[in-house]
C-alpha cells in the first residue's frame, strides 16, 4: 500500500512537471510579458493541469483525499498574479465540489489560503522567486494552512496530525521542483538577454547601437521618420573638459532623447556623437514636434560651461525605398543643418521646397500651440510660409517683441546681416503709418512707391531720436516697389509685425493679399495668446518687484543725496546697469554735472555739459527717457574716458516744473522700451522722496536759522563775542565734512554750535551747560547729541573740565569737535586790540592743548579746517581724517 502511495504522488508531479516544462519553454522572455490573451490561454492550461491532477489521489478517509491539483494555480500567482491564479483554480473547485464528500469544505480552505498567500509573496518578492533559489524559504508559508480545514471535522484532529507534516512535505518538494524547472529556463533567458544586449546595445549610453539600427533600418516601412542627430561642437567638450566630460553629456543626450521619444519610438547612438530616431505612426508635424522637443531638452544639459545643443536632419521614409538611401537623405539634412549654424532641424533636399516651408510652417505653429518659445528657425519658417501664402509677397522681414523692442527675427530675400537689429515701438508705428488704433487692432496697410521712401525716412528719424540708432537713416528702399505691413496683435499688444515686400513688377497688394495676410497674422495672434500672457505677467511682476524694491530703500533716505544714492543703486540692481551717473543740474552756470557715481571712479566720471550737450540734455529738454543702442553709433553721446562701448539710457527728473539732473545708465546690452517704461514707471516715485527730501531740508533749515538767531541773541547782549555764533557754525560745517559725518550727526553738530552757550542767558558761566541742556531740551526736535555737544562742550581731555568732569572717550565725539572748533574761534580772536595769530601760530596755540584739553585726534585735523599743509607735525596722514576718532 505504501509503495502504491508513492507511484501515485510520483505520478502526479511528473504530470506537473510536463505542464511546467511547456509552460517553460513557450517563454521567450524574462521578465515574462505575454500577452493578454497569452496568459488566459496560460491559465485555462493550468486550470485543466490541475484537473488531471486529481486523477492521481492519495485516499485518507471516506471522502478525503489529497493530491497536486493547486501546484498549477499556485505557480501561475507566482508568475503573472493571483488573478491569473484565481481563473486556474476555478474548474479545480468545480471538480472538487463535483467529486463532493466530506473534505470539500476543507479542500477548498486550504485552496484559498494557498492562493492568498502566493499572491502576497508575488507582490513582495515578485518574479525574483525564480531567479534567486535562496527565497524558497518562502515555500512552506504558501501551505502552511494546508489541512487545517480537517479539524473542523469530526474526528479529524487525530487525521490532521497524521497527515499534515507529509502533506506540507509533498506540496513543498513538488513546487519547488517546478519552480526549478522554471529557474532553468529565466537564467537561459536571461543570459541571451545579455548576449543579444552585447551585441545590440551602446555599453556608455544603453541605447540601441549601429548593429540594431541597421537591422531595423532595412525594416524601415513608407511614411515612417528617420531622424539624424548630432551633437554640435562635441570635439570642444572633450578638448576643454576631457572624456570622461564627454562621456558624461553623451549619456544625457541620450536620456534627454528617451524622455523625448515615445515608448514605441527607438532611439540609436550610430557613431561617437551621432544619434538617430526612428518615428512611428506620427503625420509629418508630429514628428517634426518630436525632433524640435529633443533639440530644446538638449539644451538644457550641463556641458561644464560649454553650451550642449543638437543638429538634426529629418526625413520621411518613401515607398520601395532602401533604407540606405533614406538614411543619405537625412545625413544631407543633417549636413545642411550644421552648415546653416547648426542647433537646428533641417528638413531633407529631396523633400519639395513647397512642402518643407508648409511643413515647417505647420511645425512652428504647432509648436507655438504647444506653449514654447520658437526660435529663430520657427520664425523664419513662418515668414516663408506668409510669402509664399500671399499673392504677390516676394521678399519679407518679421519683428518680434523682445524686452519691449522689436527684434528682428527673420529675413528672406535680403540679407542676414539685417538680423538682430533692434527698432523702438515708436519707429515701427511711424513706419507702419497708420493710426494707433490701426496698429493695436492688427489691421494690415499698404505702401506704394515714394511713400514707401517717405515714411523709411520718417521712421528712420523717429529711431535716431528714441534709441540714437543712426544706421537706419541710410537704409536703401529704392528696389521696394511696395510693401505690406500686418501687425500681429493679440488683446491690443503687437507681439510681432509682419513686412512683406514686393521687389518686382507684378500684380499689387490688393485685397486679397491683405485678407489673406490678415488671416495668416490672426492665427498666428491666436497661437501666441499664452505668450503674449506671459510678457504681459513678466512685465507686471517686474514693476511690482521694483516698486517694492525702491519703496524699502527709499524708506531711509532723508536728505536728497541719500534719495538719489538709494535711486542709482536699486537701479543698477534692476537694469544690471554696469555704470550709473547721476548729472545734477546746475542753474548759476546753466550746466550738468556728475555728482553721484556708481561703478566709476570720481576722477573717470566727472562730467561737466554745458546745454545742448550730449543725450542727458536732449532727455532733460525733451522731458523724456532716451535711449542709445550704441554709443559709438551716434553723434550725440558726450563720450567720457570711461564710457568706451555700449548702450545708454538717460532719465529726467524734474521737481516742481524745475530741472534737477539727469540719471545717464550704461551697460553692454541695448535698453529695451521696457527698461523705460520701467523707469517712468519709478519716477513718480522717486519725486515723491526728493519732494519729501527737500521739504525736510527746507524745514531743517528753516529750523538752523531759528538756532541761529537765538545764537545771535546772546552776542546782541553781550554776552557772546560778536560773530562768534556764525564763525563756528561754519567751522562745524567745514569739521563736519572732515569727519564724513552722516546728515542727523552733521545737523546735531551744527544745531550745537548754534545753542552751545545758550545756558548764559539764565546762569552763570560755571554752570550755565546745564542750564543751557534744560532750556534746549524745550526745544522740539533736536537730536540728543546736540543736548550732548551743548552740556559737555567745556569737558576737557584731562578730566579737568566741567560739569561732569568726563575725560578722554567719555566725552561724547561731537562734544570732543566742538570744544575744538570754540577753542580754534577763541584763539584766533583774541580780545582788545591785539592782532589775531597767523594760521601756523594758531596752529601752534591749539596744538599745545592736545591731549590737556583737547582730544588729540581732533587736533590732527587743524591743517584740513585752517588750510595748511600736512606735513606739520602732529598733523592726521592725507586721507586718514577721522581716524582715531570714536565715541
Amino acid at each position: 500500500m505504501m509503495w502504491h502511495d508513492v507511484l501515485t504522488l510520483l505520478s502526479g508531479l511528473g504530470v506537473a512537471l510536463v505542464a511546467a516544462v511547456l509552460l517553460s519553454a513557450d517563454l521567450r522572455a524574462w521578465p515574462p510579458r505575454p500577452p493578454r490573451a497569452r496568459q488566459l490561454t496560460y491559465a485555462l492550461l493550468a486550470g485543466l493541469t490541475g484537473v488531471t491532477l486529481m486523477l492521481y489521489p492519495l485516499p485518507l478517509s471516506s471522502g478525503i483525499f489529497v493530491d497536486l491539483r493547486y501546484l498549477p494555480a499556485v505557480l501561475l500567482t507566482l508568475l503573472f498574479g493571483p488573478g491569473w491564479g484565481t481563473l486556474a483554480l476555478l474548474p479545480v473547485l468545480i471538480m472538487r465540489a463535483v467529486l463532493g464528500g466530506a473534505g470539500v469544505g476543507p479542500a477548498i480552505m486550504s485552496a484559498l489560503a494557498a492562493l492568498l498567500i502566493a499572491g502576497v509573496i508575488h507582490r513582495r518578492v515578485g518574479l525574483r522567486l525564480f531567479t534567486q533559489p535562496r527565497l524558497w524559504t518562502l515555500l512552506p508559508l504558501i501551505f502552511v494552512f494546508n489541512g487545517v480545514g480537517l479539524l473542523l471535522q469530526p474526528g479529524g484532529a487525530p487525521l490532521f496530525q497524521r497527515v499534515y507534516g507529509p502533506l506540507m512535505l509533498v506540496n513543498v518538494l513538488a513546487l519547488s521542483a517546478v519552480l526549478l524547472v522554471v529557474h532553468l529556463r529565466a537564467r537561459h533567458l536571461e543570459s541571451l538577454l545579455d548576449l543579444r544586449r552585447a551585441a545590440f546595445t551602446d555599453a556608455l549610453t544603453g541605447l540601441n547601437n549601429r548593429r540594431q539600427f541597421d537591422l531595423d533600418l532595412a525594416e524601415l516601412d513608407a511614411g515612417q521618420h528617420l531622424v539624424a542627430l548630432d551633437v554640435d561642437f562635441f570635439k570642444q567638450v572633450n578638448d576643454r573638459l576631457g572624456h570622461a566630460a564627454g562621456d558624461r553629456v553623451l549619456r544625457e543626450v541620450a536620456q534627454v532623447l528617451l524622455r523625448s521619444v515615445r515608448p514605441q519610438d527607438s532611439v540609436y547612438r550610430v557613431g561617437g556623437e551621432e544619434f538617430a530616431l526612428i518615428l512611428r505612426g506620427l503625420t509629418p508635424e508630429q514628428g517634426l514636434m518630436v525632433t524640435q522637443r529633443c533639440l530644446s531638452a538638449a539644451q538644457q544639459i550641463d556641458g561644464g560651461g560649454q553650451p550642449v545643443t543638437l543638429s538634426a536632419g529629418w526625413t520621411l521614409t518613401q515607398p520601395d525605398e532602401p533604407g540606405e538611401t533614406t538614411l543619405a537623405r537625412a545625413d544631407a539634412a543633417l549636413y545642411r543643418a550644421k552648415a546653416a549654424g547648426r542647433n537646428r532641424v533641417e528638413i531633407d533636399p529631396g523633400t519639395d521646397q513647397t512642402q518643407a516651408v508648409t511643413l515647417a510652417a505647420r511645425r512652428t505653429l504647432a509648436l507655438l500651440a504647444r506653449d514654447h518659445d520658437p526660435d529663430a528657425a520657427d520664425w523664419l519658417a513662418l515668414l516663408q510660409a506668409a510669402v509664399q501664402d500671399v499673392p504677390g509677397a516676394q521678399s519679407g522681414t518679421l519683428y518680434v517683441l523682445n524686452r519691449g523692442d522689436f527684434l528682428l527675427c527673420a529675413q528672406t530675400g535680403f540679407s542676414d546681416d539685417l538680423l538682430g537689429q533692434r527698432r523702438s515701438p515708436a519707429s515701427l508705428l511711424r513706419w507702419y503709418a497708420g493710426p494707433p488704433g490701426d496698429w493695436q487692432a492688427g489691421a494690415p496697410r499698404v505702401l506704394r512707391g515714394e511713400a514707401v521712401r517717405v515714411n523709411t525716412h520718417a521712421a528712420s528719424e523717429v529711431e535716431a531720436q528714441v534709441t540714437g540708432q543712426e544706421s537706419f537713416r541710410h537704409l536703401s528702399v529704392d528696389g521696394i516697389h511696395e510693401t505690406l505691413g500686418v501687425p500681429v496683435a493679440v488683446d491690443g499688444l503687437v507681439m510681432a509685425f509682419l513686412n512683406l515686400d514686393r521687389v518686382a513688377p507684378g500684380p499689387p497688394f490688393g485685397p486679397d493679399a491683405q485678407r489673406t495676410a490678415r488671416t495668416f497674422t490672426e492665427q498666428v495672434a491666436a497661437l501666441l495668446r499664452a505668450r503674449a500672457r506671459r510678457v504681459l505677467a513678466a512685465r507686471q511682476q517686474r514693476e511690482l518687484e521694483a516698486l517694492a524694491r525702491l519703496s524699502g530703500t527709499l524708506r531711509g533716505a532723508l536728505s536728497t543725496e541719500q534719495v538719489i544714492a538709494a535711486v542709482t543703486g536699486t537701479s543698477r540692481a534692476l537694469l544690471g546697469a554696469r555704470e550709473i551717473v547721476f548729472l545734477q543740474y546746475d542753474p548759476r552756470g546753466d550746466r550738468l554735472v556728475s555728482r553721484h557715481l556708481l561703478g566709476v571712479s570720481e576722477t573717470e566720471g566727472r562730467v561737466t555739459l554745458p546745454r545742448g550737450q550730449g543725450l542727458a540734455w536732449a532727455a532733460l529738454e525733451g522731458r523724456e527717457t532716451l535711449r542709445v543702442v550704441d554709443v559709438r553709433g551716434t553723434s550725440r553721446i558726450h563720450r567720457p574716458a570711461f564710457l568706451t562701448g555700449g548702450a545708454m539710457m538717460a532719465a529726467p527728473l524734474h521737481l516742481r516744473g524745475q530741472p534737477l539732473g539727469v540719471v545717464c545708465f550704461t551697460r553692454d546690452e541695448p535698453f529695451g522700451a521696457e527698461d523705460a517704461d520701467l523707469i517712468d514707471i519709478l519716477t513718480p516715485h522717486v519725486l515723491s522722496a526728493l519732494e519729501r527730501a527737500r521739504e525736510r531740508a527746507e524745514l531743517q533749515d528753516a529750523q538752523t536759522g531759528a538756532l541761529l538767531t537765538l545764537g545771535l541773541s546772546l552776542e546782541t547782549r553781550g554776552l557772546e563775542r560778536p560773530g562768534h555764533t556764525r564763525r563756528v557754525m561754519a567751522l562745524a560745517t567745514r569739521l563736519a565734512r572732515t569727519l564724513n559725518l552722516d546728515e542727523p550727526a552733521r545737523r546735531a553738530l551744527l544745531h550745537g554750535a548754534a545753542l552751545h552757550d545758550i545756558g548764559l542767558t539764565v546762569g552763570p558761566h560755571a554752570t550755565h551747560p546745564q542750564a543751557g541742556e534744560t532750556l534746549a531740551r524745550q526745544v522740539g526736535g533736536l537730536h540728543p547729541d546736540t543736548l550732548a555737544v551743548i552740556r559737555h562742550h567745556h569737558e576737557r581731555w584731562d578730566g579737568q573740565g566741567f560739569p561732569d568732569g568726563l575725560s578722554a572717550e567719555q566725552i561724547p565725539l561731537l562734544a570732543r569737535a566742538f570744544a575744538l572748533i570754540d577753542t580754534l574761534d577763541t584763539l584766533s580772536d583774541p580780545p582788545g586790540a591785539q592782532a589775531p595769530p597767523s594760521p601756523d601760530e594758531l596752529y601752534r596755540r591749539v596744538q599745545r592743548q592736545a591731549g590737556a584739553q583737547l582730544d588729540p585726534a581732533m587736533t590732527a585735523l587743524l591743517p584740513d579746517l585752517l588750510d595748511l599743509p600736512l606735513s606739520l607735525p602732529g598733523a592726521a596722514p592725507s586721507g586718514d581724517a577721522g581716524s582715531g576718532l570714536s565715541g
